[in-house]
């Protein structure tokens, strides 16, 4: 049973890394069904699969996650502020790509309420603030929110239309951008003005907008595939 006990402490140092927890602070249904195993000695592959999900699941928290760790590292930091911070995105999917992050734990745009538009004022004047900084127009820039976020913590994306980047690498990538999946912050400061609250977008309609065909956001070319519309935008880059 060696091996079973290193799996464990493989599952630990996963958690710790993740959560700061260690096997003692799993909850007691957990331990009581990694007990139950033990004692009943149940095969090894189910075992295996218990293992394998739980730690699946470590690593998927840990990474969504990953943007409350950004914002406290220098080499990203932008601006900083009593209510928010500005970094630059890890992995920007155009020349100048930037998250604008609330200091409060807001896990998304859809726990924004009325309450907190005072706040998402300011997030926004940050993201103006960013492409002054650089010297641009914002009319050459997209400010707004994904409407399936994957990363915990809410972020604005101020992000410049050129689109050039080598992180630019699929269709996903392409349309959460530049379809109804991006939504405006003129639209969603609405919403929530006029409703309390930002309704999430229906799951169908979302897997439609993911799959649709690669259209030029300065132009009507449509791209047979990524490295096509790559080199579309590099004509435009150059104009």
């Amino acid at each position: 049973m060696i091996w079973l006990l290193w799996l464990f402490r493989v599952f630990e140092v996963l958690l710790t890394r993740a959560h700061g927890l260690s096997l003692r602070n799993i909850s007691a249904k957990w331990k009581n069904l990694l007990v139950h195993m033990t004692i009943l000695k149940a095969s090894e592959p189910y075992i295996l699969t218990f293992l394998y999900r739980m730690m699946s699941s470590a690593k998927k928290s840990s990474w969504n996650m990953g943007l409350v760790n950004s914002m406290h590292d220098p080499a990203l930091l932008f601006i900083s502020t009593d209510l928010g911070v500005v970094i630059r995105d890890k992995y920007p999917k155009a020349r100048h790509h930037f998250l604008v992050l609330p200091k409060s734990d807001i896990p998304s745009i859809y726990h924004v309420k009325r309450k907190d538009l005072s706040l998402l004022y300011e997030l926004h004047l940050l993201a103006v603030n960013v492409i002054e900084i650089l010297g641009m127009k914002t009319d050459d820039f997209k400010i707004g929110f994904h409407a399936l976020p994957s990363m915990q913590r809410l972020h604005l994306h101020v992000i410049s239309t050129d689109f050039i980047s080598s992180c630019l690498k699929t269709k996903k990538h392409w349309n959460s951008f530049n379809t109804e999946l991006f939504l405006d912050y003129e639209y969603v400061r609405n919403e929530i003005e006029v409703n309390g609250s930002l309704r999430r977008i229906d799951k169908q309609k979302a897997s439609e907008l993911s799959a649709k065909e690669l259209k030029c956001n300065q132009c009507n070319h449509v791209a047979s595939n990524m490295p096509n519309l790559k080199s579309h935008l590099l004509v435009h880059s150059k104009r």
